[in-house]
This record gives C-alpha cells, structure tokens and sequence, in this order.
C-alpha cells in the first residue's frame, strides 16, 4: 500500500510540473539571435520551459512591444530597454546586461582582407570596395544607425552610396554569402555565425561602437516567473562563455593584443596544425548529418557549435588560448 501511496505522489508531482511548465516568448534584437536561439534548448531540458524567440532590430522589437505583441522576455540594448521601462513596456528595476557588441568588417571568405587598422585605411578600403552592404538605419539597427554617420564622419557618405546595399534586417552579411555585395560592415555577433563570410576585424577604436544588450520582463509578460528565471539563466558562467565564443562580450583594448596558444605537452605546437585539422574534421563529421535534416534557419546554430566543438576539443588535447600583448 505504501508502494502505491509513493507511486501516485510521485505521479501528482510530475503532473504539477508539467502543467507549470510555461512558453517564454523572447522579443529579441537579432544581434544576439545566434546565442539565443541555442540556449533556448538548454534552459527548456533544465526548467521545462519552452522557449519562442522573435527576433528584429531595435527599433522593431520596440514598435513590436508598443503595439501589444506578445513577449514576456525583452532582450534590446540597454538605453532601449530604459527607455522601455520608463514607458511601462518593461517593468522596471529588471533591466539585466547580457552581452557587449562591437561593430566588425566581413569578406567573403577566401578573399583578400583589407587592412582596416585605422580610419583612413578603412576609409580606403570603404572607397576601393566594389560594394558595400550594411542593415538599413531606416528600420532602427543599431549598427546600420551608426555605420552610416560614420560614412558621414569619414566624408564618403556620397560617394559609396551608388554601391551601398541597405540590408532590410537579419544577417545583412548573407549579401556577401551570397556574392551581392564585397564587404559587410555589421556587429561582429552577425557576421560570426555566417558560413562563407570571413570577419576582417572590429573597426578601428576611434571609429567603434559598443552596445550593451540587455533583458528585461515585459509589463505584460503571461509567464512572469519563467521569463525571470530566463533572463538568470542568460547570465550564468556557461551561457557568458557562448556570448563571449558568438563574440557577443567585446572589450576594447589599450593595446594591440594577439592569440597565442599554449600546451605543455606539446611545447613547441609541432602538433598543433595537425591537431586543429583533426578537431575540425571531427567536428564537421559531429554536425554534418545534423544540418542535413535540419531547417535551413538552424545552419545558423551549427555553425557556432562546430566552433564551439573544434575549441573543447583543442583543449581536450592540452591547447589552451590567451591573449598577449602584440608589442
């Protein structure tokens, strides 16, 4: 009898959970759509909850908001959820960073990179481009709004402007994918993910922008303590190392700095080549069956976790990264 007792309590129980588990629906800026969209399955296996992510640029997620689209998680950059709270979209006092984002170059990937160190070369390289694309300031991308008073700021604005693509929203770096356009000027999360797309760099110093990302609890949220438990979930260790490996924790440096790797086993990296060519390989082979069944919105997501496989499994072999000082 009390085998059965136990059995139904346990029964009661897992019933309980399920019927708490809850649909978070993420309104989101696309800058971190990469990150967001993969960690979505792991906090679902952890809590139960579901996650619907909508992504946009800044501008759309606050037109989005303002006319009652559904969202009970809001992920925009720090002065939008601000602005957001003061207006009773976003309850106040929940704005949490997750993510810092600079603005990077991308080519194609086999082509030549152009030197992009400072802002006359990249002024050069902008004039020397056979096209150029970047996301349309018009619809509210923060990097699209910036680039382009820094075409203002370099006095070229006119000039490219015949060969300029204004990307309507998304990855505006799929244009180089797909040939449209030479060079892409876009957040460095953006250009990441893109098969095909190799990123040059960041732009030089005097001429970025870092945004702060931030979540915050929509005023009208229908899962409230699901979307709260969400947005701790983003900032835990694991899921700042994805942020940081999507290049979503940007940090402008004093000084130049480089990657060097390290491993005792290896001193002098003879096995390094050898080991990196392998680690890809096994990587490609993890997710090459994966990709091929799924949706083409989810190649996006294989990407970064082929690099996030090739990096552990680096480290599997005693190879570990830092940064020194170029100097």
């Amino acid at each position: 009898m009390r085998g059965a007792t136990t059995i139904m309590l346990l029964g009661g129980l897992l019933f309980t959970a399920r019927a708490e588990a809850a649909e978070v629906k993420v309104l989101s800026a696309g800058a971190v759509r990469a990150v967001v969209t993969e960690v979505a399955d792991i906090f679902a296996k952890q809590s139960g909850h579901s996650v619907k992510g909508t992504f946009g640029t800044v501008g759309v997620v606050r037109g989005k908001l303002a006319a009652g689209e559904p969202a009970d998680v809001v992920i925009a950059t720090d002065a939008a959820i601000d602005e957001m709270a003061k207006q009773g979209l976003v309850v106040a006092g929940t704005r949490t960073d997750v993510a810092r984002a600079g603005v990077g170059v991308g080519v194609r990937e086999g082509a030549p990179h152009p030197d992009i160190s400072t802002a006359e070369t990249f002024k050069q390289a902008l004039l020397a481009a056979k096209s150029i694309v970047y996301v349309d300031p018009a619809q509210g991308a923060t990097s699209g709004i910036h680039f382009a008073s820094v075409l203002k700021r370099l006095g070229i604005a006119d000039q490219v402007k015949d060969k300029t693509i204004l990307w309507p929203g998304g990855y505006a770096a799929e244009a180089v994918q797909k040939g449209q356009a030479e060079i892409v000027v876009h957040q460095i999360s953006e250009i990441l993910p893109l098969k095909g797309v190799s990123l040059v760099g960041p732009l030089p110093a005097d001429l970025q922008k870092v945004t702060i990302y931030s979540a915050g609890l929509a005023a009208k949220a229908a899962a409230p303590e699901a979307a709260r438990a969400f947005i701790s979930f983003l900032t835990t260790d694991p899921i700042k190392t994805k942020f940081a490996l999507a290049g979503l924790d940007y940090r402008e440096s004093t000084e130049p700095t480089r990657v060097v790797w390290t491993n005792p086993r290896d001193p002098l990296l003879a096995r390094f080549q050898d080991t990196s060519t392998a680690c890809r390989d096994e990587a490609e082979a993890t997710y090459r069956d994966l990709e091929s069944s799924s949706p083409a919105a989810r190649s996006r997501r294989l990407d970064s976790q082929r690099q996030q496989h090739w990096l552990g499994c680096m480290r599997t072999k005693g190879y570990q990264p830092r940064e020194i000082s170029a100097q």
